[in-house]
């Protein structure tokens, strides 16, 4: 019986050995390189390039480290950091690549000026990228603090419904009233205020598919939303 213990024992040892041994060995090798995967829509705003360079740290290329003096907390924490992105995964790969996972931020508007910006779906500030430009609603009139609320939630009511979000080409506020430009067509919607925006919506909907089917759409100049209940329409 002793002896059965005493053989499990060494066993033991050795495998712990062993495991020991090989993960001393994995840590020590080489970073073979890095592979990005940008998810969902791809690299937009950002190429693989600029992500690199990111992670690179006092001028040394990643693919000359060892693991064991890899940081993938830290390598998360540059990237999320970016302006560009909405999440970042950093890890180590069984075959000793370090694997990017990448979520870019998602604009939903575009304000105008010099220079301008994007505001994403959290209705935060993003900058514009020399590399894609989204096809997103802009902003003409000025956004400051007082009214950045207000610009972010129109813009967001836009971009969750199918119709205007490919409608919708800008927004601008005069005086406390909104007024939007539609894709294709001279015409300006007067939206008013921000009150009871899916009735008014549903109104210009209804007036968008009775025009088409007369064929008159081009004939319109404006369509005012803001007075209950109604639409009142303006030719050319």
């Amino acid at each position: 019986m002793k002896y059965k213990h005493l053989k499990i024992s060494i066993l033991s040892i050795i495998l712990i050995g062993l495991s020991v041994f090989s993960f001393q060995q994995n840590q020590s090798r080489d970073v073979l390189g890095i592979k990005v995967r940008f998810e969902e829509n791809g690299a937009r705003f950002m190429t693989l390039d600029s992500v690199n360079k990111l992670l690179t740290v006092k001028k040394t290329d990643t693919t000359n480290l060892l693991k064991s003096e890899l940081n993938l907390r830290k390598m998360e924490s540059i990237l999320n950091q970016n302006h560009f992105i909405e999440s970042a995964h950093v890890y180590l790969a069984i075959e000793g690549n370090v694997g990017v996972k990448i979520q870019e931020k998602t604009p939903i508007g575009r304000v105008m000026g010099s220079p301008g910006f994007y505001i994403d779906d959290h209705g935060n500030q993003m900058p514009l990228s020399p590399f894609y430009s989204a096809r997103v609603p802009f902003v003409t009139s000025q956004v400051t603090q007082q009214n950045r609320e207000a610009v972010y939630s129109l813009l967001d009511f836009i971009s969750n419904d199918g119709f205007l979000k490919t409608h919708i080409v800008a927004i601008e506020q005069q005086n406390a009233k909104w007024f939007l430009t539609t894709r294709n067509h001279s015409l300006t919607i007067e939206l008013g205020n921000q009150e009871d925006l899916e009735r008014k919506f549903n109104f210009y909907k209804a007036f968008y598919i009775k025009a088409l089917e007369d064929q008159n759409l081009s004939s319109y100049a404006s369509v005012s939303l803001e007075y209950s209940n109604q639409v009142v329409c303006k030719k050319i």
